[in-house]
C-alpha cells in the first residue's frame, strides 16, 4: 500500500469529536464526519471501527530498543511491530548502558534503525565519569539527554550537565534516586523484603533523589522530565514544584500501577523492576495520583531481556520487562483507568512532554491514529508477542481492551490485530 492510498476508519467514536468516520490521504487526516465511508474513492481501504474509539496514536517516553549488538534482546523490526500492536506511533528511544548513544557517530548509527526522537547519553557510556560531547550531539540532532536509568551519583557532575545542556537548548529525561541509600537492594525495603530474605531499598531513596533533582532544576533552570516515579510522596513533590513554576514533568511506569512488592513473593525475576515495586497502599495512592492528573504520562517502560537473563535468581537477574503491546489494556483493565483518560496518558500527555502541540483528529493533522476496541478480551501470549523477548509478568493474563488498527504516517501498521509489513 502506498502513502497516497485513501484509508477510511468507519463507524467509530472519534476522540474529542464523537461518532464519525475518518478519511486519511497523503499521510494526513483528510476529513472527519458522519457516513464518509460511502463516498470513499475507488481503491480506498476501509477499516471497520464499529464499537471502537479512534484516538491519536500513542507515544512512549521510555523505550529500550536494544540497539547495536543487542539483537538477541530486540531488533528494529520487532520493536516496530510490537509498537504497532500496542497502538504506538512514536517512541522516545532512550540511550542505555548496554547501547549508549554518547557520540555523534552513535547518533548517526541509531538514526539508521530507530525512527522518532532519540535521547542521548548524559555521560560517556553512562559511566558517570565525564559528560558526553553534548554540543556535538546537539549539532547532530539530539534535543534530549538521559541518564539511561543509571542515576548520576555526583550532584556536582549532574549540575554541570544540566547547566551545559540547558545552554544548548536541550531537555533532560532522568530518574531520581539516591543510589547510596540502600545500595545493593533489589526490591522495596519493607515487610516483604524481610520475609523473602532479599536486600531492600527504602522509598526514601526516591523521595530524597527527587528533592535533590528539583533543587538542581531550580539552581540551573533546566527543563527536566522525571522518569518512572514509584513513590506517591515523590509524585507530590514534583507536582508542588511545578505549581511553583519549575519546568518539570513526570511519568510513572505501568508496572508500578499494576503490581506491588507482594508480587515478588514467587521470586519471579519478571517482577524485579527499577525502581522497585512498592507496597499495595502506595500502588493505590499512585493510581489515584495518576487519575488526578499529578503526572503527565504513563510509560510502557519496555525493557527487553533474554531468557537466559531472566532465568537467573531474582537478585541477579536484570530488572525490567517488555510492555509496548500490553500497556494500554493493562492501564484500562488492570488499573481501572477510563479509556479516554488512558489514551490521554499514553498519547496527549507524552506529546506535551515532548513539546508538541495538543493532538486532535482534525483535517490536516498527521495521520497517526489508533483504533481501540474496549470490549475485546485477549490473553497475553507466552512468547511475549512481537518483541524478540518474552519477559513479562503478564504472561497468560486475560485483558480487556485491544488495539484493532494502527495507522502511522498514513500507513496501516496494524490491521485487525495483524501487523503489516509496512510497520515502521
Amino acid at each position: 500500500m502506498s502513502d497516497s492510498t485513501q484509508i477510511v476508519l468507519s463507524g467509530g467514536t472519534v476522540h474529542g469529536v464523537g461518532p464519525a468516520d475518518v478519511v486519511i490521504g497523503d499521510g494526513v487526516v483528510a476529513a472527519v464526519g458522519p457516513d464518509l465511508a460511502a463516498g470513499a474513492r475507488d481503491g480506498a481501504v476501509v477499516l471497520d471501527a464499529t464499537g471502537c474509539l479512534v484516538a491519536p496514536g500513542l507515544i512512549d517516553l521510555l523505550t529500550d530498543t536494544g540497539g547495536p549488538g543487542q539483537q538477541e534482546r530486540e531488533t528494529p523490526t520487532a520493536i516496530r511491530r510490537a509498537a504497532a500492536a500496542g497502538g504506538y506511533t512514536s517512541m522516545l528511544v532512550t540511550s542505555t548502558a548496554a547501547a549508549p548513544i554518547d557520540s555523534p557517530a552513535a547518533v548517526a548509527e541509531r538514526r539508521e534503525v530507530d525512527a522518532g526522537p532519540l535521547a542521548g547519553a548524559l555521560t560517556v557510556g553512562h559511566r558517570n565519569l565525564e559528560l558526553a560531547p553534548m554540543r556535538m550531539m546537539v549539532e547532530a540532532g539530539i534535543s534530549w539527554f538521559t541518564d539511561g536509568g543509571v542515576v548520576v551519583p555526583s550532584a556536582d557532575l549532574l549540575r554541570h550537565a544540566l547547566e551545559y545542556g540547558t545552554a544548548l537548548g536541550a531537555r533532560f529525561a532522568l530518574r531520581a534516586d539516591l543510589v547510596d541509600l540502600g545500595a545493593g537492594g533489589v526490591m522495596h525495603e519493607g515487610v516483604w523484603s524481610s520475609r523473602l530474605g532479599l536486600p531492600g531499598r527504602p522509598e526514601a531513596a526516591e523521595v530524597l533523589g527527587v528533592q535533590r533533582l528539583l533543587a538542581l532544576v531550580e539552581l540551573t533552570g533546566a527543563r527536566v522530565h522525571v522518569h518512572t516515579l514509584s513513590s506517591p510522596a515523590a509524585v507530590q513533590l514534583v507536582a508542588q514544584a511545578r505549581r511553583t513554576g519549575l519546568a518539570v514533568t513526570a511519568d510513572v511506569g505501568i508496572n508500578h500501577l499494576l503490581f506491588s512488592d507482594e508480587d515478588c513473593a514467587g521470586y519471579d525475576p519478571c517482577h524485579r523492576f527499577e525502581p522497585p515495586l512498592r507496597p499495595a497502599a502506595d500502588r493505590e495512592a499512585l493510581r489515584q495520583a495518576v487519575l488526578d492528573g499529578l503526572v503527565d504520562a504513563v510509560v510502557a517502560d519496555h525493557v527487553p531481556c533474554t531468557p537466559q537473563d531472566k532465568e537467573l535468581p531474582f537478585d541477579q537477574a536484570p530488572p525490567g520487562c517488555i510492555g509496548l503491546e500490553t500497556t494500554l489494556a493493562a492501564l484500562v483493565d488492570g488499573c481501572g483507568m477510563p479509556l479516554e483518560r488512558a489514551v490521554d496518558l499514553l498519547g496527549n500527555g507524552p506529546a506535551r512532554v515532548l513539546g508538541q502541540q495538543a493532538r486532535a483528529i482534525t483535517v490536516g493533522a498527521p495521520a497517526d491514529l489508533v483504533v481501540i476496541d474496549p470490549t475485546a478480551q485477549w490473553e497475553v501470549p507466552h512468547d511475549g508477542g512481537h518483541s524478540c523477548s518474552s519477559n513479562t509478568a503478564l504472561v497468560g493474563r486475560s485483558l480487556r481492551s485491544r488495539v484493532r488498527h494502527t495507522v502511522n504516517g498514513g500507513r496501516i501498521t496494524l490491521d485487525d490485530t495483524t501487523v503489516t509489513e509496512g510497520a515502521r
